[in-house]
């Protein structure tokens, strides 16, 4: 039986040929033992790709019980990016969406669309809609990160940085999370300021570390005031404004030096 999308519920086709909307109740983040201790966690899965991108207001699209779109005619959607969208929506709604958004995901991760990519590698390594699998998702998450998406960048990062569901390669784990941290994500931030911190994947470094808390926090990150105020305990006022001038060329630097300007850098879209 087909299903249509409105909003964030599926519905069966109403009786006589009553559109859904139509009927009742449709409604829809110093010392480095500190650093540390208080900032040890690996990050998980990181975000969704395509999220907001156009799918507001775009109208109800009709799939049917297994995620396979059934256009007007029946045509189905054409372009990976359509797919990912379709998608999106479909894991909106939970589990009971979450198998149907893995088959559209693969449809367009097939196709080589990152977004897709990114997203079939999170509800790998999330387990929805699919047995948890690390391996896969970081297979997925590669693909993805390759082509520049940043949050697979972040999330591979993390996974070789830690060792998590792959063989640990904490040197090329920094990379990623370099790679995604000057395209504005501030999670990626995040944990480059914890492996500075650390000595993890690269030489321990009390001033980049902070450097990085200082644009986690202007990115907004939960986490980066406090990751700020900790990094900052026993170092001298000419180090931390060393790390004030770092965390500038951080961002000044990003995308080849053509990212944007340090007083204007934009956190990723909310995942």
């Amino acid at each position: 039986m087909p299903y249509t999308c409105q909003g964030e519920v599926l519905f069966p086709p109403a009786p006589g040929g009553m559109a859904p909307f139509m009927r009742p109740g449709c409604l829809v983040a110093g010392f480095f033992f500190i650093l540390i201790l208080t900032f040890s966690s690996p990050a998980q899965a990181c975000g969704w790709g395509g999220d907001g991108d156009g799918d507001i207001g775009a109208g109800a699209a009709t799939v049917d019980g297994q995620g396979h779109l059934l256009a007007p005619g029946e045509i189905p959607l054409q372009t990976p990016g359509e797919i990912t969208r379709e998608a999106n929506k479909l894991r909106r709604f939970g589990p009971s969406g979450y198998a149907g958004a893995v088959r559209l995901y693969r449809r367009a991760a097939a196709a080589g669309y990152p977004a897709a990519q990114n997203n079939l590698g999170e509800m790998y390594e999330r387990g929805l809609g699919v047995g948890q699998n690390l391996k896969t998702a970081a297979h997925w998450y590669r693909l993805a990160a390759v082509q520049g998406e940043a949050h697979a960048q972040h999330s591979l990062g993390g996974m070789l940085l830690y060792g998590r569901g792959v063989v640990a390669a904490p040197e090329e784990g920094v990379a990623w999370l370099e790679k995604s941290a000057r395209q504005g994500h501030g999670g990626a931030c995040i944990d480059l300021a914890r492996a500075y911190g650390e000595g993890r994947g690269v030489a321990r470094n009390a001033v980049s570390a902070l450097a990085w808390a200082i644009v986690a926090q202007r990115l907004g990150e939960k986490k980066g005031a406090q990751l700020r105020q900790t990094a900052s305990r026993g170092l001298s006022s000419s180090a931390i404004a060393a790390a004030e001038r770092l965390s500038f060329r951080f961002v000044s630097r990003g995308a080849g030096g053509r990212g944007p300007t340090p007083l204007s850098i934009t956190p990723l879209a909310p995942r």
